[in-house]
């Protein structure tokens, strides 16, 4: 005689409910990392471009920023496109915070910036000591145009913690999910296990 065991179902339940909830978790970790970087990109995205030589003011929060000139830019559509590069020359550049006082300026030539086809080399970087509209004057041997945003190095450290952390768990999440998911409907197709049942031992012999 045997008997029907199933018990690799709870098992595999339990994978699934684990790996669903790394996925909620690296979901939600995720959107916390987009919402504490947002102001760094929003700024790469819609800080305006500033036409030079002359002078333009700009509002900025506190922290680290970067000067940059316009360089080079894209031309043309489909797989050709054409690259126009030019060499600015900065004759002047001063920034004053929104008091008045002249701001300390750092080497930012190692940093660049991309947008919307046009590519923007970094010059200086600054430190925003606090809110305000920040004044600029720029003179330059030739017209172009500037950017003024976050540094790189500006970039909010806890966001690539807390991004890193909740992808680990998205993907790991993700991966328990389908084992579990392929393993039950295995098990299902095949059917429970089958053992032979104990049979109680024959009667003791009564010798006379």
């Amino acid at each position: 005689m045997t008997t029907s065991i199933d018990p690799a179902p709870s098992r595999w339940n339990r994978w699934l409910w684990i790996g669903l909830a790394q996925v909620v978790f690296g979901v939600v970790a995720i959107g916390v990392a987009v919402f504490l970087s947002w102001p760094f990109f929003s700024g790469l995205l819609t800080n305006p471009a500033h036409a030079v030589p002359g002078e333009f003011e700009q509002e900025l929060e506190a922290g680290e920023y970067l000067v940059s000139f316009e360089t080079s830019r894209n031309s043309g559509s489909g797989p050709v496109t054409f690259t126009r590069s030019d060499g600015i020359e900065v004759l002047e550049l001063v920034v004053r915070a929104p008091d008045g006082t002249v701001v300390p300026l750092d080497d930012g030539r190692n940093q660049t910036v991309t947008r919307n086809n046009v590519g923007y080399s970094g010059f200086v970087t600054f430190e925003a000591e606090t809110a305000g509209s920040y004044r600029f004057r720029v003179v330059t041997d030739e017209e172009t145009t500037v950017l003024v945003t976050r540094s790189l190095f500006d970039f909010p450290l806890p966001a690539i913690v807390i991004g890193g952390v909740g992808l680990l768990d998205l993907v790991v999440g993700v991966v328990m999910a389908i084992v579990a998911v392929t393993r039950r409907s295995n098990e299902r197709r095949t059917g429970p296990a089958e053992v032979a049942a104990p049979t109680a031992p024959p009667p003791p012999s009564i010798i006379s």
